[in-house]
């Protein structure tokens, strides 16, 4: 279970960077300062959650393991 979520959690982070990055290339395709600066910030949700999610999933399956 902790595997799966861990999957899919790195699947949506991966699709937010993805879009991210095609956001970036199209903003500085056209000139655009505003679109990159909220890109960049939304790859580092991303990351953030990333991040967060690898500390939580293993002591939810710990806990669920126990129960």
């Amino acid at each position: 279970m902790g595997t799966l979520a861990s999957g899919l959690i790195g699947g949506l982070a991966a699709l937010r960077m993805l879009k991210a990055a095609f956001t970036t290339m199209l903003s500085a395709s056209i000139g655009g300062a505003s679109s990159f600066a909220n890109a960049l910030i939304e790859s580092g949700e991303a990351l953030f959650g990333m991040i967060l999610a690898s500390a939580a999933i293993p002591l939810a399956a710990w806990f669920l393991g126990t129960c």
